[in-house]
C-alpha cells in the first residue's frame, strides 16, 4: 500500500507540474547543472541533461525529476538627446519583477550484455524573455510597452551506450512558442508595417515545430569526459496575430552547436567546461538590425524588415563539484556569453532587456536516503550598462537608448531514485 501511495503521489505531482509549466515562466533546466552555471554537456546530473545533450540520459539511472524556482529581473530604459523632448526619460522595464518556474523529467534504463539502452521525457524551458514598462514610452505608442516570449520543450528521448565509453542519444523535441506584444501603435500602420493591425496589442499568439537535439558523449579516460551536441534550425508554424511585426510572421528556433569536457581532478573534485554556439544570424526576424522603411520588403514584416540585431552568441561556462561525503555536493559556476543588444541597437531591445552577460552561481545537493534527494541553487546575474550609440534614427527625432540589467534566480528540486 505504501510503495502504491508514493507512485500516485509521484504521478499527481508529475502531472500537475506539466500543467503548471505551461504558463508558468520557466527559464532553466536542471537545479543540480545549474549550481555548477549548466555545465552539463559531458557531466549529466539528472532526466534534465536531455536539455544539453541527450547522450547523457545512460549515464543518470533510473529517476524522476522535479524542479521549481524563482526569478527576479531588474531592468530600466532610458532615452536621451532625443530632438522630441516627450520622448525622453527613464523607465522601469520591469513593472512585474517576480517570475516562477517549474520543470519536470523522467528517465530509464535497461541493460543488455553489450550495451545498455536508456528512454527519457523533459518539460523543460528553453528560453525566456519579458517585459512590461511601468509607463508609456511615447517613442513607441500609447500604452504601455512590452514583450514576452516563452519557449517551451517537450523532449523524447532516446540514448545507448556502447562498452561504457561511448554514448549516443537524440531527443525529439515539440517546440512551443508564445508571443505578446504591446505598446507599438505608432508603428502599426502602412507607413511601417506590411500587415497593420497585426503589429502590436493582440494577446497571446502560439507557434509549434518538431526538431532533434544529437548528441554524443565518450568517456575518454575513468577521470575524462568530452560531449558534443547539435540541435538544428527549427522551422516554427506563423503566428497570424503577429505577421505585421515578425519578419513573414514566423520566428524559427536557432540551431546551435555545444562542446563540453569534465575531469575528476581528484576522487572528490570534478571540473567541467562548456561551450556553445548559438546561430541567430539565421533566424530573420531576430537578426535584422533596425531600418526605416524605404520599401516593401524594409517594412515590419518584410524580409528585410527591423529585427533586434541579434548576433551569433557565444556562451562559455565553468563549474566545480566538491563531493563532500555521500550524502553532501557542494557546486560552483560562472557563465559568460556576451550580450544580444547591440550598441547601435538598443532602442529596439527596449523591448527584451536581455543585458546581462556573466553569471555566478552556487548549489548543493543532499541526499535523504538511497532513494531521495533534494537539490537547491543560486545564480546572480552581474549588473549589465549598454549604452547606445546612435540607436535612434534621426527621422524619429535622433538620440540614444541606454539598457541595463541584472537578475537573481533562486531554485530548488527533488530526485527520486527507482
Amino acid at each position: 500500500m505504501i510503495a502504491l501511495y508514493k507512485k500516485n503521489l509521484i504521478c499527481i505531482c508529475f502531472v500537475s507540474l506539466l500543467l503548471a509549466s505551461t504558463t508558468a515562466e520557466a527559464v532553466l533546466a536542471s537545479i543540480k547543472s545549474l549550481g555548477m552555471a549548466a555545465t552539463a554537456i559531458s557531466y549529466p546530473l539528472d532526466s534534465f541533461c536531455v536539455a544539453y545533450n541527450p547522450a547523457g540520459i545512460t549515464l543518470v539511472g533510473d529517476r524522476v525529476d522535479l524542479e521549481g524556482g524563482w526569478l527576479h529581473d531588474r531592468a530600466r530604459l532610458k532615452i536621451e538627446d532625443n530632438l522630441v523632448p516627450s520622448f525622453n526619460g527613464k523607465f522601469n522595464a520591469m513593472r512585474t519583477k517576480e517570475f516562477y518556474l517549474g520543470n519536470a523529467g523522467f528517465s530509464k534504463t535497461f541493460f543488455c550484455e553489450c550495451f545498455n539502452w536508456s528512454v527519457g521525457v523533459a518539460l523543460y524551458n528553453r528560453n525566456f524573455q519579458k517585459t512590461t514598462y511601468n509607463k508609456n514610452i511615447h517613442l513607441f505608442g500609447r500604452s504601455h510597452a512590452g514583450l514576452e516570449y516563452v519557449n517551451e520543450t517537450v523532449a523524447s528521448t532516446l540514448a545507448i551506450s556502447i562498452c561504457r565509453w561511448h554514448s549516443f542519444g537524440v531527443a525529439f523535441n515539440w517546440q512551443i512558442e508564445r508571443l505578446m506584444v504591446n505598446g507599438l501603435q505608432n508603428f502599426d500602420n502602412a507607413i511601417f508595417s506590411t500587415h497593420h493591425g497585426h503589429v502590436t496589442n493582440r494577446g497571446y499568439d502560439y507557434a509549434y515545430g518538431f526538431s532533434p537535439t544529437i548528441g554524443y558523449r565518450w568517456q575518454m579516460t575513468p577521470h575524462l569526459a568530452i560531449g558534443l551536441v547539435f540541435q538544428p534550425r527549427t522551422h516554427m508554424s506563423k503566428m497570424k496575430k503577429y505577421t505585421g511585426f515578425l519578419v513573414k510572421g514566423r520566428l524559427d528556433i536557432p540551431d546551435r552547436w555545444g562542446i563540453g569536457v569534465s575531469y575528476d581532478i581528484m576522487p572528490v573534485w570534478t571540473i567541467c567546461f562548456d561551450a556553445e554556439l548559438v546561430k541567430w544570424s539565421r533566424i530573420r526576424s531576430l537578426h535584422n538590425k533596425l531600418v526605416v522603411p524605404t520599401s516593401f520588403d524594409t517594412k515590419l514584416g518584410g524580409r528585410h524588415g527591423s529585427g533586434f540585431g541579434f548576433p551569433d552568441q557565444w556562451y562559455f561556462r565553468a563549474g566545480l563539484e566538491y563531493r563532500i561525503d555521500r550524502d553532501w555536493t557542494l557546486r560552483w559556476g560562472y557563465r559568460h556569453a556576451r550580450a544580444l543588444p547591440q550598441k547601435g541597437q538598443t532602442i529596439v531591445n527596449a523591448l527584451t532587456e536581455d543585458c546581462v552577460e556573466d553569471f555566478m552561481t552556487i548549489g548543493m545537493s543532499w541526499n535523504m536516503n538511497a532513494c531521495s534527494e533534494f537539490s537547491w541553487a543560486f545564480a546572480y546575474g552581474f549588473q549589465k550598462r549598454i549604452k547606445g550609440n546612435h540607436s535612434i534614427p534621426i527621422s524619429f527625432g535622433g538620440g540614444n537608448a541606454n539598457l541595463k540589467e541584472r537578475k537573481f534566480f533562486l531554485g530548488a528540486a527533488w530526485g527520486w531514485r527507482f
